[in-house]
């Protein structure tokens, strides 16, 4: 890799991260337009709704002008895309844009090195017909192009739907059967008009409809991800070039939107670089000043504007001035065109040192209106040395020393406009944010509703019955009989039951031995003699086996809980209004609530209670353990050791082991059970601790009554319906607040930048 190949490269990876800064703040736009979407619309169901009731209310929210702010957003949306484009290239883009017959395409071929069916260039004025990009092939030798076609809808909009609005033809084509019928004739106020322009856009217009034939089956046959690829010069010219060889028109470029080529470029002193070539002010009718300025815009680091002298006179037309002009147009307001742009003027070989006078003599004449970077460059732009040494190589050094200076100075312009446009907004949403409660009820009576309907009624209700069901719980406790310990004793009795039904060890063979059976086999097969590795191994079984007996113990001991997360949600839903905030109930109510609340406090009470759960392995394995020591394998456990009774020496070594591993699992069973009747009563003190804790949190807590006043006035149309609800005033301040809080979100300032 050459020094230019590494800092191009270093250039390039610099600008992903604003493109992909750029792309966040598309997104947030997105998000901001969608927002005053719905306060517009809501603005005009309130002056609807209010002209009758209000009709101060409907006048005064004439003032608040979201859609305006909408139109801003799309616009500057326009702009991001453009720079996106930019800051996501791959390569260092140089543009050469001049007028007809100023030899752009001999300067194309010098630079790249491709062949004249290629890059044509012909004696009938403007021979480009669709502005392509020259990339230096990175895989070989090989020259290909890579066309991508309009779609007929694009094709429709983009090409033929500024012909009618231009020309006053109606309303434009929708499909392409519609194209196809006669055109409409060309108003006589246009047709009769001295300036010829209108009969000229219409001629081109009409080529469009004529030939609609020659070009109309190639019209959506690729997609972005499939271009069609070409390698023949003459194939790659006849999608880019209005002539053949021969001068004869060609139609195939009409339904080209957009042409990628590959080549060697011979003279490109890097990989990093591209080149495009454009089409001139003229080249297709109407669109064309549109097409080359979106091109500039999104393609485009410098520009190479080009002239040739006349061979007899020497002079600046208003061509020039005019092509230069809607050049600068592209980035004008971010980045003057006079940092991005060179002049040359071509001195040709024929009467050569007649041109190159007549070349500075238009050095010498340059019109105030065209500035670029330095002097007017003159070279030979069919000669191939002059265009690599004097052209190129200088431009792409400037590029490598300047671009990044010109990409700061362009986003940093860019971003006043955002900014600016983020205090339109913020000052809009301010605007909106006190206008309706000023109006829809008087703010002073308003607020003592609210007081009274919290402090009076909503606080005591939450409070009271809050004790009303840690009372209940506690009185159950105390009786020692209510249903969540029966349920739970049932569920104990059930696994002791289970855990009887076998002796501890479980028919764990696949061809479906005994226990039994399988020791003897072990002990037949094992020449080792070690009688108590098997003996300990069937101890593990065992404990094993009992342990997870108890594992079907968790829903009985979370019934009590959820007892509790039920009667808590109950009181929320039908005591204290909070049923249409959300229609899940019971258990899932609590989860919803620690969900959707974004108050601190409060969400985290519903997230201590919702999130809590007894288990087995929590609560009664660490109670259970010590008393399976009996069924744990130690070296000193021998199988002569009998638990409970006196060794029967006339047993086999498999009988004992059976027999042994049988006692004791009997055994360490009934002190389980008796351990498990002791804890029958806590899974309710661990309810009651749970209400406790949440009393803590959503009760207690010194600074919860404000949370709970904030959360509540928020939500106020919701839970106070017959005050506040949709048949009051009160409910569309409601709305709106909620509806300017979430576009608020959107257009802080964080949300605005391009630049970290």
């Amino acid at each position: 890799m050459t020094s230019i190949d590494s800092r191009i490269g270093q250039i390039i990876a610099k600008r992903r991260p604003t493109a992909e800064n750029i792309e966040k703040v598309k997104s947030n736009l997105g998000s901001l337009y969608t927002s005053l979407n719905n306060l517009e619309n809501k603005k005009k169901e309130l002056q609807d709704q209010s002209t009758e009731q209000d009709p101060n209310l409907a006048s005064k929210l004439d003032n608040l002008n979201f859609s305006r702010l909408q139109v801003l957003i799309i616009n500057q949306l326009q702009v991001l895309n453009q720079m996106q484009v930019r800051f996501s290239r791959e390569t260092l883009n140089l543009a050469v844009v001049a007028n007809a017959k100023q030899g752009k395409s001999r300067l194309l071929r010098s630079l790249t090195g491709l062949s004249e069916d290629v890059i044509p260039d012909g004696n009938k004025g403007h021979c480009t017909g669709v502005a392509s990009t020259i990339y230096p092939n990175h895989d070989g030798n090989e020259t290909y192009a890579l066309i991508w076609f309009h779609t007929p809808e694009s094709f429709l909009m983009e090409i033929i739907a500024p012909y009618y609005k231009k020309l006053q033809l109606g309303a434009a084509p929708k499909t392409i059967s519609d194209f196809k019928k006669p055109l409409p004739s060309l108003p006589p106020e246009l047709a009769q008009n001295t300036n010829n322009i209108y009969k000229e856009m219409y001629y081109y217009l009409d080529k469009y409809h004529k030939y609609l034939n020659q070009y109309e089956s190639s019209l959506g046959t690729t997609t972005l991800s499939k271009p069609l690829k070409t390698t023949t010069d003459s194939e790659i010219r006849k999608y880019v070039a209005q002539y053949d060889p021969q001068g004869n028109s060609t139609y195939d470029y009409m339904a080209v939107k957009k042409c990628d080529i590959f080549c060697p470029f011979p003279n490109a002193p890097t990989d990093k670089i591209a080149v495009l070539d454009t089409q001139g002010l003229g080249d297709t009718g109407v669109g064309d000043k549109e097409r080359l300025i979106e091109v500039i815009g999104k393609s485009v680091d410098i520009i190479l504007f080009m002239k040739m002298p006349h061979p007899t006179s020497a002079s600046w037309g208003t061509s020039e001035i005019e092509l230069y002009s809607v050049a600068n147009t592209a980035l004008a307001n971010h980045l003057p065109l006079e940092k991005w742009s060179f002049f040359i003027l071509n001195q040709t070989d024929n009467l050569k040192d007649r041109s190159y006078l007549q070349c500075e003599l238009l050095k010498s004449q340059v019109p105030n209106t065209i500035k670029v970077i330095g002097d007017l460059i003159i070279a030979n732009c069919a000669d191939e040395v002059q265009a690599r040494d004097i052209i190129l190589n200088p431009v792409v050094d400037y590029l490598i020393e300047h671009i990044e200076t010109l990409d700061r100075e362009y986003s940093d312009s860019y971003q006043q406009e955002l900014n600016q446009l983020q205090l339109q907004i913020n000052e809009e949403l301010e605007k909106a944010s006190n206008m309706l409660i000023t109006q829809t009820e008087n703010q002073e009576a308003w607020i003592h509703k609210s007081n009274n309907l919290f402090n009076k009624s909503w606080w005591r209700e939450f409070t009271g019955g809050f004790n009303k069901i840690y009372k209940e719980i506690t009185q159950k406790n105390n009786e020692r009989d209510f249903k969540n310990q029966v349920h739970f004793k049932n569920q104990v009795n059930e696994a002791v039951k289970k855990a009887k039904s076998n002796s501890g060890l479980p028919l764990d063979d696949p061809n479906g031995m005994t226990a039994f059976q399988k020791i003897e086999e072990e002990i037949t097969t094992d020449e080792t003699g070690e009688r108590d590795g098997i003996y300990n191994k069937y101890l593990n079984k065992a404990r094993t086996n009992l342990t997870r007996s108890f594992y079907s113990l968790d829903d009985g001991l979370n019934e009590a809980i959820n007892e509790v997360k039920i009667k808590i949600a109950n009181l929320f839903v039908d005591k204290l209004g909070f049923d249409n905030l959300t229609d899940k109930r019971g258990v899932e109510f609590i989860q919803a609530m620690s969900e959707s609340i974004q108050n601190d406090q409060i969400k985290k009470a519903f997230q201590v209670l919702s999130e809590y759960r007894l288990s087995f392995k929590g609560l009664i394995l660490p109670r259970i353990r010590p008393l399976l020591k009996d069924l744990e394998s130690r070296g000193d456990k021998k199988i002569f050791i009998r638990v409970g009774q006196a060794a029967n020496r006339t047993e086999t070594e498999a009988q004992q082991i059976f027999h042994n591993v049988e006692t004791l699992y009997e055994e360490t069973l009934n002190k389980c059970k008796d351990e498990l009747k002791n804890m029958l009563g806590e899974p309710v003190q661990a309810a009651l601790a749970i209400l406790e804790e949440f009393e803590e949190l959503a009760i207690r807590d010194p600074e919860i009554k404000d949370e709970w006043w904030s959360y509540i006035i928020e939500n106020r149309a919701k839970i106070w319906v017959d005050e506040f609800g949709e048949r009051n005033s009160s409910a569309y301040q409601a709305e709106w607040q909620n509806l300017l809080q979430q576009a608020k979100e959107y257009s802080s300032s964080n949300n605005f930048q391009i630049f970290n």
